[in-house]
């Protein structure tokens, strides 16, 4: 199912905006102290934030900061990249009911779009797309195609079917994957992402809390969230990719403290049973 998700998406906008040299990490931008108007309405940070460098946006997760980074992109190119890393169709895995998500197309933006897509609004994507799109950044700027089932076998145990790891098509290159993967990992060491933190590991990553939508006024709920967390480990040689997704935690919200942990937890055993040392 679709959901809109919130600062993971600042890992997809990062790459795109590095890839378009746009930005880069050491790129300076201004935090506008916490409160930037854009097209009539007001975007606020967490907290009040002044300069910061580009893996800093990231890192603290600054909604200003990635609105400018949308902005210096410009609508075309963030939707050639938001298409390109699988946004808004099917990733095709072999599992039914798969959503496709909502990216609507650029003429059907309003005057915050770019800004709102920046931060992780607007836009409906699964859990499926967005950690199918943040490994492409851990695979080197190669997007795959995920799949479950590796080989069916008849009665006899002859192979009818193999499936082996298909690339879609390279979304950014190497150079501006490596880059990526040193700000997320800044997210972890540095920033709101610290309890996905594995001992012995180096673990890259991006937490999100998206507000819902409330149904009965169509507006943004101030109690109801999506608490998320993406990423991979070991970084510099990445074996597992995942995303934890959290509907409506009771009592604390932010991706980094609900979401987070059970990246630390799932992500330690997981390595252990793979047996993958750091």
């Amino acid at each position: 199912d679709a959901y809109e998700p919130g600062s993971t998406m600042k890992a997809i906008l990062a790459a795109a905006a590095i890839e378009e040299r746009v930005m880069k990490p050491d790129t300076l931008v201004f935090g506008e102290q916490g409160r930037m108007a854009i097209a009539n309405t007001t975007i606020h940070d967490h907290e009040k934030l002044g300069w910061l460098s580009f893996a800093q946006v990231i890192q603290k997760s600054s909604n200003i900061g990635a609105a400018k980074a949308g902005m210096a992109l410009g609508e075309q190119r963030l939707y050639r990249y938001l298409q390109s890393f699988g946004f808004g169709e099917r990733t095709e895995i072999d599992l039914p009911g798969e959503a496709a998500g909502l990216l609507k197309h650029p003429r059907e933006w309003g005057r915050r779009t770019v800004a709102s897509i920046s931060m992780g609004q607007e836009i409906g994507v699964t859990p499926m797309q967005m950690v199918s799109a943040v490994a492409a950044i851990a695979n080197g700027g190669e997007l795959m195609r995920p799949y479950v089932v590796s080989e069916i076998r008849d009665a006899q145990g002859q192979v009818l079917k193999q499936v082996l790891p298909h690339v879609r098509r390279r979304v950014i290159s190497a150079e501006t994957a490596r880059a990526v993967t040193t700000i997320l990992e800044g997210v972890v060491t540095d920033g709101t992402g610290g309890k996905a933190a594995i001992a012995g590991f180096r673990v890259a990553g991006k937490t999100g809390t998206a507000q819902k939508i409330d149904p009965r006024t169509g507006a943004y709920s101030a109690s109801r969230f999506v608490s998320s967390f993406v990423g991979y480990v070991p970084a510099g040689n990445p074996r597992l990719a995942m995303i934890v997704v959290i509907d409506e935690p009771r009592g604390e919200s932010w991706g980094g403290t609900v979401a987070a942990p059970v990246f630390n937890r799932v992500g330690e055993q997981v390595l252990n049973y793979l047996g993958i040392s750091s």
